[in-house]
């Protein structure tokens, strides 16, 4: 099942933020600071809005192994296998 979203990369992990929103509102930048554990400086909301690109996540099985696949209309498609802890996902409202 494919998820839409958000992706950036973020302290060297590629996090992907599980939401309907469409628009990068000050409220919704706020939302994500908070779950991602940073201050809600406009400094940090400007990066965030500037890092942000939609995407959308899709979980696919492969050998066994269930992987995760982000890409975006800007971006071609990637992803990294689940147990190697290198994709970050979250949701916001």
């Amino acid at each position: 099942m494919k998820k839409n979203g958000f992706y950036l990369m973020l302290r060297g992990k590629d996090v992907f933020i599980v939401t309907a929103q469409k628009a990068k509102t000050k409220a919704f930048l706020r939302k994500v600071a908070q779950k991602l554990e940073l201050p809600d400086a406009p400094s940090v909301l400007d990066e965030l809005r500037y890092l942000m690109r939609p995407a959308t996540l899709e979980v696919k099985t492969i050998a066994g192994r269930e992987m995760n696949e982000i890409s975006g209309d800007s971006f071609g498609g990637y992803g990294h296998f689940v147990d190697e802890d290198k994709d970050l996902i979250i949701r916001v409202n």
